[in-house]
């Protein structure tokens, strides 16, 4: 124990020799309890597990572990609280602390049947069969953070003669008991009634509105309530609404590519994660 002074030489440890020796038998017991030596290192073998209890014990700087580490049977290390929180924490701006994440389309929920389907240019997207039509596209954030972003990935097909009233979407939630939320405030900047964004970030005139069939991001769905997760209580949506009014594209239910909005895919970031919980 070298961060530990010796009481006495070894000459004055003979019983009685000197005063004091009682008080150093004390503190020889005292360092004894204080002997895993955090200063200069020291290797033990204990011969059953070491429980912290109490406070909990705060571990800072690098750590090296050997030897077996005990897992339950799902693979998770064991900390022993048996709680929800029971797991390593991810401390705030640690990169972990937010991940972005890619959202399929698909499967997507129409409003009534067969007016949404998957495209025939790409069995990973989603297209409407008709103007107007709505769908619903689950999303899995991840629990217990906190949702800060969403966007569409999207290409326009039809060929217009005018702006039609723009496609639409919002970030909603659905209670236990079908109590629907959006995660956005209505008739709040660009947002609109019950929280819709419009999709197309180029709306000026024709040719910006479809960019020649190219591949485009929508504007970006930034909640501001209800977007702290938590799926235990509650299941997330992208509700969309296509295109709709006098220059909206012909209803299409041929096999053929539609003529709708072709909704690719999505994309969220979620920021605030704390725990590195399974999802």
């Amino acid at each position: 124990m070298a961060s530990f002074n010796r009481e006495f030489p070894d000459t004055d440890w003979y019983t009685f020799r000197i005063p004091g020796i009682a008080t150093a038998l004390r503190n020889i017991d005292r360092k004894t309890v204080l002997a895993a030596n955090g200063k200069d290192g020291s290797y033990h073998e204990p011969s059953s597990p070491i429980t912290v209890g109490g406070a909990g014990m705060v571990a800072a700087g690098l750590w090296s572990l050997a030897g077996p580490v005990t897992t339950d049977t799902n693979a998770h290390i064991v900390l022993g609280a048996g709680h929800s929180l029971d797991y390593l924490r991810i401390l705030a701006g640690h990169t972990g602390a937010s991940r972005s994440m890619s959202v399929p389309v698909l499967p997507t929920i129409p409003e009534r049947y067969a007016f949404a389907y998957a495209s025939a240019s790409n069995n990973f997207a989603q297209i409407a069969r008709f103007p107007g039509a709505r769908s619903i596209i689950a999303i899995t954030p991840h629990n217990r953070s906190t949702l800060t972003a969403l966007r569409l990935r999207f290409k326009t097909t039809f060929a217009h003669a005018g702006l039609p009233e723009f496609p639409k979407f919002r970030v909603i939630r659905v209670s236990k008991s079908g109590v629907v939320q959006a995660l956005h405030t209505s008739r709040s900047g660009a947002y609109r009634d019950d929280g819709f964004l419009d999709l197309p970030v180029s709306v000026a005139n024709v040719a910006a509105y479809e960019a020649a069939g190219a591949r485009q991001w929508s504007n970006t769905y930034v909640p501001d309530q209800f977007n702290v997760i938590d799926t235990s209580n509650y299941a997330y949506f992208v509700d969309f609404v296509e295109e709709d009014g006098a220059y909206a594209f012909t209803p299409n239910v041929t096999l053929v590519p539609g003529a709708g909005t072709d909704i690719l895919r999505g994309e969220m970031t979620c920021a605030s994660i704390t725990l590195l919980a399974p999802q």
